[in-house]
């Protein structure tokens, strides 16, 4: 089993030792999902994080991270609908129905056998403990 972890979807000053922290208790991957913020306080904050805690990072909303940071994946949504050319990090996806869960696991080629697939009640439940593990 791995353990997973969902940011808060805005950068706050606390993020990087949150993540930090996350990492240094050996979380396996940090979901790095920040729509709320723009791609240079996203990269601000990657910026104070070690390669290795980039390392267990999956990108949401700006892939570009991805490849610039060298992080572990990146998340396709419904704001990014598909992969670079050539990619091979891991691939996570979010899915809000049971069919969009069998479409996209059993699918061919940018679409299909997602490590992960997230649905929306299962998305909500993890983001409900990433709260209460920011507040203790």
């Amino acid at each position: 089993m791995k353990i997973i972890a969902i940011t808060s979807p805005k950068v706050t000053d606390a993020d990087e030792y949150i993540i930090k922290g996350l990492v240094k208790r050996g979380i396996d991957i940090v979901h790095f999902r920040k729509p709320d913020s723009g791609i240079e306080e996203c990269r601000s904050l990657l910026l104070k994080l070690t390669s290795g805690e980039r390392s267990k990072i999956v990108v949401h909303d700006y892939p570009s991270l991805y490849e610039e940071f060298s992080l572990l994946g990146i998340h396709v949504n419904k704001n990014v609908t598909s992969l670079p050319e050539g990619y091979s990090g891991l691939k996570t996806r979010s899915c809000h129905s049971f069919e969009e869960v069998e479409n996209n696991w059993w699918g061919t080629g940018n679409s299909g056998r997602f490590v992960a697939a997230m649905v929306a009640f299962i998305f909500n439940y993890a983001c409900y403990f990433s709260e209460i593990f920011r507040g203790g």
